[in-house]
């Protein structure tokens, strides 16, 4: 008998998968087909390598790199998958809303952490797929890119100069390294924090800045990054692979940085002496510099005159405090309000955004509980043509009063269309109930 309880066929962002409850422990999987060619004999050290890569998963922990399961063989081909965990793709067509800095340091722990357990076994995670890149409650998360390299990707779209980014030794044709993994980690901390890539491009390609080690310093994107959060991932990025810190650093310098408790400033990032990665700013950004402390180097005595002299002259439009008051009550009743600099104090806002994450635990609980269980199924007829399947369905629906379970009886009839299997009709029988 299976281990696995294959649901049906859907389909999100151009992949087939399949969604299926696991017969032990009950949870559901998400099983995609292998795209790839893979023998026969390729399947059982494919196997046991993922086995090996999944048995660094500890209980209760945590984890952002999700292992896989198989190759599972059924309906003529073999399938990858690994436990549902729904997020939203850091590439997707609605903007990101940026979050406060410590809660964005706290989503990426997980995915840190993960690196650090595979470098301590020994075992190399690997280029990532950007496309397989998520965030949800729990922080960011990413598909075992082993298991990824044989699966359809989703239909996003990663900037083009994103996938570029590689560590400087693949540009030198040099054996890849556990070095890698750490300049690819650093990259992924990179964009998530700034939305940019750590190189400027020259024709398209980053080549050339990679090689040099001219990056941009993190802190121009995010002023309020500590610094010695800023040196640290300058150097995961460093084109001397033995530069880069280790996994062990970077997690313990991230985890004190993410206690709720810990006052930004300490602790520092020391690279023991090694020379520092160099540091390149954008020339606009030099330019635009320069260009203004002139402008303002004139401009300067004329503004003081004249916040000085005017308003003796001219009186400002009273504000009604009805209409200031309302202003305030619609912008906090928004979800994106937190995206708002400078609307209010923390303590003005406390109580509303306790409110708005209770109405989300809430919208999670609704989305996490599943529409419907199969409790039981069996083949009733199976012919040439056609079989037949009758189902036992648990339904879950939300009212008033609670949590109403309903219970009915189905049955399907497919029809056989060479190698596949097409419903053709669905009819419920009756109410067990």
């Amino acid at each position: 008998m299976s281990d696995w309880l294959f649901l049906g066929e859907r389909i999100e962002s151009d992949v087939l998968f399949q969604l299926a409850m696991s017969r032990r422990d009950g949870q559901y999987y998400r099983f995609e087909p292998i795209a790839t060619k893979l023998r026969g004999n390729s399947v059982g050290p494919l196997r046991q390598e993922l086995v090996n890569r999944s048995n660094l998963i500890t209980a209760g922990q945590n984890q952002g790199i999700i292992c896989a399961n198989g190759p599972v063989f059924y309906q003529d081909r073999y399938w990858l998958g690994w436990k549902e965990r729904s997020g939203r793709s850091l590439f997707g067509s609605e903007p990101r809303l940026r979050k406060p800095l410590r809660e964005e340091l706290a989503d990426l722990y997980p995915l840190i952490n993960s690196y650090q357990l595979w470098r301590q076994q020994g075992i190399t995670v690997g280029r990532p797929e950007w496309r397989r890149l998520a965030v949800d409650d729990s922080g960011l998360f990413m598909l075992d890119p082993k298991a990824a390299f044989y699966l359809t990707q989703p239909s996003v779209n990663p900037s083009l100069a994103l996938e570029r980014c590689r560590p400087a030794e693949e540009y030198r044709n040099l054996a890849p390294t556990c070095y890698g993994d750490l300049f690819y980690l650093g990259l992924i901390i990179y964009y998530y924090l700034t939305g940019e890539i750590p190189f400027s491009l020259r024709k398209g390609w980053p080549t050339q800045n990679i090689l040099a080690g001219e990056i941009i310093n993190p802190q121009l994107y995010r002023p309020k990054l500590p610094s010695g959060l800023g040196r640290m991932i300058i150097c995961m990025l460093a084109p001397e692979p033995s530069k880069r810190p280790t996994a062990d650093v970077v997690a313990g310098l991230w985890d004190e940085y993410s206690k709720p408790d810990r006052v930004f400033g300490k602790p520092s990032f020391n690279d023991d002496g090694s020379k520092w990665v160099k540091i390149k700013n954008k020339s606009t950004w030099r330019k635009a510099v320069s260009k203004w402390a002139i402008i303002l180097s004139i401009l300067g005595p004329l503004t003081f005159g004249f916040s000085f002299f005017v308003p003796k002259f001219f009186k400002r439009p009273q504000v009604s405090p009805l209409e200031t008051a309302a202003h305030f009550y619609r912008e906090m009743g928004r979800f994106s309000f937190r995206t708002q600099q400078g609307l209010s104090t923390q303590i003005v806002q406390t109580d509303f955004e306790t409110a708005m994450k209770r109405r989300l635990e809430m919208a999670r609980a609704l989305l996490s509980k599943p529409v419907f269980e199969v409790s039981q199924m069996r083949i009733i007829e199976e012919t040439a043509e056609t079989a037949i399947i009758e189902a036992n369905l648990i339904w879950w629906e939300w009212s008033a009063a609670g949590w109403v379970r309903r219970d009915s009886h189905e049955r399907l009839v497919y029809r056989k269309k060479g190698k596949r299997m097409e419903l053709e009709s669905r009819k419920v029988k009756r109410a067990i109930n």
